[in-house]
């Protein structure tokens, strides 16, 4: 596996193992973001 490979892995493990049962825990599912069109990092999303 490349190292692209071998990141998105980690973070799927992350994410599965840590902070989904995090998120369970505090009774959320999801993560919201707030959109504002005047900041650059939004229009990427």
């Amino acid at each position: 596996m490349g190292q692209f490979e071998d990141d998105l892995n980690l973070e799927e493990k992350f994410y599965n193992q840590i902070f989904k049962p995090w998120l369970n825990s505090r009774g959320n599912d999801s993560v919201f973001i707030r959109f504002n069109a005047g900041n650059i990092v939004y229009e990427t999303l």
